[in-house]
């Protein structure tokens, strides 16, 4: 059972509340089931119950929820180690199993849960096929959205696309110069939703200037990881993985040398690693922001004279994907995403979707920014279309709109915008799509 269809039933109350109750007994009342938390995290944020016992005595709590197919994933997933869950007020189970009624937080107090499975009011089987057979369109004019002929509805994505990559270049303005507002972008771009705002942080922390100087790739991982707080010590690793001790000493032994001219370390705890691939491990995009910055890469004076001629060749999409996959960190990371997890042998530099979003939300901005400080309007209004050459990338906002399909990363883009900026806020009579159905011209 997909842990999303068991999400699914609690936000829409799938299931029988009059009957649900504590493991401990006591009646339970939703209040608000919370919002929905598509990154790292649990699963419902801000929810609101009500828990009466057997005396009539209420009391509200407000926070998060979480949500497993049995008990034991609580302690599974560690979650009883992290604090990041300790707003958790309700874990929500849909079987029972040894760890039943005896759950607790990382600060150690006893958390509530409720055991759905026999309060759910349709077979699972249902459930399965509702979830997965029937779309649930959020969005206003879902019902009358194919209605709109195709060339209206991606005339104006794209023209959502555009004015958004003009927003992600004017967002970099705050950068003195151009190459370093690259680099910032850069971090923020590796590391994902998750690590974005950490991966900014750390960049703020080591600057391009500082790592420009550092030729030695170890230095600069050194220099990263050890900011970052995600240098564990050897000691902690020699029982499990010799090898990691070993490289995280050298490493160790760097970061000491480099010291004087780095600032106080980030706390480990604002990184977040639960729900993330493997490949998205902060410790292994720190990795990576390290061979990044290599001579010739991102901590480089000129960097983006360089990229602005790799984006007017005739197939630019392939030139920058080549200069981005060029750089690799050292032999370590190929066989790990963390110094406490090994994997089987790969290639450690990022992969071509990493580097398509790092071209789309740092590369491609960067570029439109210089250009528009250079007084280009024809260079830049070039650069903002090399998007459409970028394949469409697939996530829940863009699949919302199916089956229109976007040609590209520009119109990906213009959905998302839609989405977030037009949809969500109601804004219809503002909207080329809804002044269409409303038969008023674009």
């Amino acid at each position: 059972m997909p842990e999303s269809v068991l999400q699914d039933v609690w936000q829409h109350r799938r299931f029988d509340a009059r009957a649900a109750r504590l493991t401990t007994g006591e009646r339970i009342e939703v209040l608000h089931a919370g919002r929905l938390n598509r990154n790292a995290g649990p699963d419902f944020l801000d929810a609101r119950v009500s828990i009466t016992d057997d005396d009539g005595h209420t009391i509200v709590l407000a926070g998060d929820v979480e949500i497993h197919r049995s008990s034991g994933e609580w302690v599974v997933h560690r979650h009883d180690r992290d604090a990041r869950y300790d707003r958790v007020v309700l874990h929500v189970g849909f079987a029972e199993d040894r760890h039943t009624g005896s759950l607790r937080r990382a600060d150690g107090t006893l958390l509530p849960e409720v055991v759905l499975g026999e309060h759910v009011g349709a077979p699972l089987r249902r459930l399965l096929f509702e979830f997965f057979a029937h779309a649930r369109p959020d969005f206003p004019c879902a019902a009358s959205w194919d209605t709109v002929p195709v060339d209206v509805r991606r005339e104006w994505v794209r023209r959502l696309g555009r004015a958004r990559a003009r927003e992600r270049a004017a967002a970099l303005r705050e950068w003195d110069s151009t190459d370093e507002a690259l680099y910032h972008a850069a971090f923020r771009a590796l590391g994902y939703a998750p690590n974005a705002d950490a991966m900014l942080d750390l960049s703020r922390r080591v600057p391009a200037a500082l790592l420009a100087t550092l030729d030695d790739p170890l230095d600069r991982e050194a220099a990263l990881l050890g900011t970052a707080g995600l240098l564990p010590a050897p000691a902690s690793l020699r029982g499990t993985d010799p090898p990691a001790a070993v490289y995280a000493g050298l490493l160790a032994d760097r970061l000491a040398a480099l010291a004087p001219a780095l600032t106080v370390p980030m706390a480990a705890s604002v990184w977040s690693a639960g729900r993330l691939r493997p490949t998205n491990q902060p410790a292994l995009r720190v990795a990576q922001a390290a061979a990044l910055a290599a001579p010739g890469g991102l901590a480089s004076t000129g960097v983006v004279e360089h990229l602005l001629a790799l984006a007017s060749v005739e197939e630019p999409v392939r030139a920058l994907r080549a200069w981005l996959l060029s750089f690799e960190p050292s032999p370590f990371w190929m066989d790990h995403v963390r110094f406490q997890t090994r994997i089987p042998p790969r290639n450690g530099h990022i992969g071509v979707d990493r580097a398509d979003r790092l071209i789309v939300d740092a590369i491609l901005p960067a570029l439109v920014l210089e250009a528009r400080r250079r007084g280009e309007p024809e260079r830049e209004r070039r650069l903002v279309e090399v998007a459409d050459r970028l394949p469409a990338g697939s996530d829940s906002v863009v699949r919302r709109y199916a089956p229109f399909r976007p040609a590209g990363e520009l119109e990906a883009s213009g959905l998302r915008a839609l989405a977030r900026d037009w949809c969500a806020r109601g804004r219809c009579l503002q909207c080329g799509v809804g002044r269409f159905l409303l038969g008023e011209s674009q």
